[in-house]
């Protein structure tokens, strides 16, 4: 793996436990408007819950592309996991949201594991192990 790689590969994979798991309760709208960094405590469907969780979506999977560019360096991977993120972001977020919104606070809980599946690049990871069996058959003149 080359340099450039590896340098990619850190920054993705970094960029992913940051925006996952340390800043996953910051208000990114706010960091992005003041510079400030504090705790978001408006309710899950406001305007600004919202645009939080699109902000940190595009973050980590626009890291898990990085990580996908990092091990193949093939555009056409990279397009794929594009398309699955924008799929993401299009139709499992607003379903997400549109669930919080229907469902009784007491099924909310159902909700937490498309949350874990939309939030966390975990659809551009399961696309790895597809994408590097897809790599190890393909005949050596078409890497």
């Amino acid at each position: 793996m080359k340099k450039l790689s590896r340098g990619i590969l850190f920054l993705a994979m970094g960029g992913i436990l940051v925006a996952s798991y340390h800043y996953r309760d910051l208000s990114w709208t706010q960091l992005l408007t003041s510079g400030q960094a504090v705790a978001a405590t408006e309710s899950a469907l406001s305007s600004s819950a919202i645009l939080n969780k699109v902000l940190r979506y595009l973050v980590n999977d626009m890291a898990a592309l990085g990580i996908i560019y990092a091990l193949f360096a093939k555009t056409s991977y990279v397009r794929l996991g594009w398309w699955i993120m924008w799929f993401g972001l299009g139709f499992l977020l607003p379903l997400y949201y549109m669930g919080l919104w229907l469902l009784p606070p007491s099924q909310h809980i159902a909700l937490s594991y498309l949350h874990r599946l939309v939030m966390n690049p975990v659809l551009l990871m399961l696309l790895i192990p597809a994408l590097y069996y897809q790599h190890s058959i393909a005949p050596k003149s078409t890497r």
